[in-house]
């Protein structure tokens, strides 16, 4: 189904303006030298990650079709590695953040998963539970082994690193991180969901520990101007 938003009229003029400032050629194949007329343009910083720029003028550039497959991975796509390249080379020229890590905790059930199922787009996301449950090949839910746990844990600073080579958005599931954690994961987003869900089968210190750890971990992201989403359950 074609996307509504390449049917609208804003689009159109914006379309258009693109094509004009690059003077109707494909910007990867003039950088190379080649003179090759435009066919299409496209969103540097892809549109279903980064709604907010997906009408800027300075996030689209005009392409030939083959240079525009280039930049898509198309069996999944998510930008290739040129396609990452050229998104990272404009924030650098833009000033603005070209990665993000949005950390989402919460109670056990409180709807982490799910809010991450719903802006996940081309992103990648890292889920404690369920890769110490990976690990142990046993549910997450069901999953008890402290030494799976800590395995888990202590690969998440080189997960973030690596996956962000391959997407701009990396989402970290966990309930409640630690300080040390939370400065480890360095978020740009925090998304903290409240709600009663899972807790009844939490002990009254955990379920206190628990508490504590969200709010220290909101107030940190209050005291560094961290980008924040609260949502009560």
């Amino acid at each position: 189904m074609t996307d509504p938003y390449y049917k609208s009229k804003r689009w159109e003029r914006l379309r258009s303006a693109a094509l004009r400032r690059d003077g109707y050629q494909c910007q990867i194949a003039k950088r190379e030298g080649h003179s090759i007329p435009a066919e299409m343009v496209h969103h540097i910083f892809p549109r279903d990650s980064f709604p907010e720029y997906e009408n800027q003028l300075w996030n689209l550039i005009s392409l030939s079709y083959e240079a525009h497959n280039m930049l898509h991975d198309r069996n999944t796509g998510a930008l290739s590695q040129m396609g990452e390249e050229l998104r990272r080379q404009t924030a650098l020229a833009m000033g603005i953040e070209a990665e993000r890590t949005t950390l989402v905790i919460g109670n056990p059930g409180a709807g982490k998963t799910t809010y991450v199922r719903q802006h996940l787009g081309n992103g990648i996301v890292y889920d404690l539970d369920a890769i110490a449950g990976a690990l142990r090949i046993c549910p997450p839910k069901s999953e008890r082994f402290k030494p799976a746990r800590l395995l888990a844990n202590s690969l998440l600073q080189g997960f973030t690193e690596a996956a962000h080579r391959f997407t701009s958005d990396v989402f970290v599931i966990r309930t409640a991180p630690t300080m040390e954690e939370f400065d480890m994961i360095r978020p740009t987003k925090l998304v903290a969901i409240y709600g009663n869900y899972g807790s009844s089968e939490l002990t009254d210190r955990r379920r206190h520990e628990i508490a504590s750890r969200i709010r220290a971990c909101v107030d940190e992201a209050k005291r560094l101007g961290i980008e924040l989403e609260e949502i009560q359950r």
